[in-house]
């Protein structure tokens, strides 16, 4: 499943009325994510999550609605990791949270360059037009 599909994906959970499926083996720190994606879709009623293995890699997807006037915004704080090595990404993480809570709309947050850092291939994501408003918006971080 590529990142592109993740609507897809979606649009067939939403008509056998899943709101969240899982199976595989699960740690605390799995838990603790699932907790984050069930209390964000509570909040925001479209959130979309995916773990996906093949082979030794698993896939983690996610997607959401996003208001087209903050696309951009999003594409720059994708942009500020992208392209850095590990060393770079740990500086960028050090001085993020140093300044502490950042700002709207100044780069990436620390949970963008936390899941960076940890993610053995750079980020992918992409947009959906839905309509005039808005847009679905999907990522895959390879862990």
């Amino acid at each position: 499943m590529v990142v592109d599909k993740l609507f897809g994906f979606k649009k067939k959970l939403d008509s056998e009325g899943i709101v969240f499926c899982y199976s595989g083996p699960i740690s605390q720190g799995l838990v603790e994510e699932i907790g984050d994606v069930v209390k964000r879709k509570m909040e925001l009623e479209d959130a979309t999550l995916a773990i996906v293995q093949k082979e030794m890699n698993f896939y983690v997807l996610s997607g959401n609605l996003v208001e087209n006037r903050k696309k951009e915004e999003l594409t720059r704080c994708f942009s500020e990791p992208a392209g850095k090595d590990k060393e770079e990404l740990k500086s960028l993480y050090k001085e993020k949270l140093k300044r502490g809570r950042m700002q709207e709309g100044k780069g990436a947050g620390l949970g963008l360059i936390d899941m960076a850092r940890k993610a053995r291939e750079p980020i992918k994501y992409c947009f959906r037009a839905m309509n005039a408003d808005y847009s679905f918006y999907s990522s895959k971080v390879v862990v």
